[in-house]
């Protein structure tokens, strides 16, 4: 039995097919340490999507809270009568060109968000899986320590020395 296979079975548990796996104990080590890098390795890379996320987002903010301001004084001077008319049209222009940028990220910060929820989810199935597979081998240990235990206390059926009789 493999890695994998022991997996599989570590998720389905099935106490006399583990029990026939000469190096339980090694293989289910090992699995578990597996598990242990891949949800380290998700917990990583799921927080730094939602840190890049959460940046865009502020930049973002503060982009729009440029722009905005810029735009009123931008207006105020047009109605003032302000500059001539190729330099509001060019600031007109500067401010368009930096609210379609703002658009932009705001549409790349929904991508990111998307994708780090995708990757929270595929960290919760991860962890639920690796943490079902260390109560399974624990219960594979505690099973085998009641084996001993009973083979020890002469093998009878609950406990009972068959040679006390």
């Amino acid at each position: 039995m493999n890695e994998i296979e022991l997996g599989k079975a570590l998720l389905n548990m099935s106490a006399t097919e583990l029990a026939a796996v000469p190096d339980t104990q090694g293989l289910t080590q090992k699995v578990l340490e597996r598990d242990r890098r891949r949800v380290r390795r998700l917990t990583g890379l799921t927080a730094g999507v939602w840190l890049l996320a959460t940046a865009l987002i502020l930049l973002d903010l503060v982009n729009f809270g440029l722009i905005f301001p810029a735009q009123a004084h931008s207006w105020r001077d047009i109605e003032a009568g302000n500059g001539t008319q190729a330099e509001r049209d060019a600031i007109q222009h500067q401010l368009l060109v930096a609210f379609e940028m703002g658009t932009l990220v705001i549409g790349f910060s929904v991508a990111v968000m998307a994708i780090a929820a995708l990757c929270t989810v595929f960290l919760i199935l991860a962890s639920r899986r690796a943490t079902l597979r260390q109560v399974n081998a624990s219960l594979l240990v505690i099973s085998e320590q009641l084996r001993q235990a009973r083979l020890g206390s002469g093998g009878g059926p609950a406990g009972i020395n068959p040679a006390a009789r």
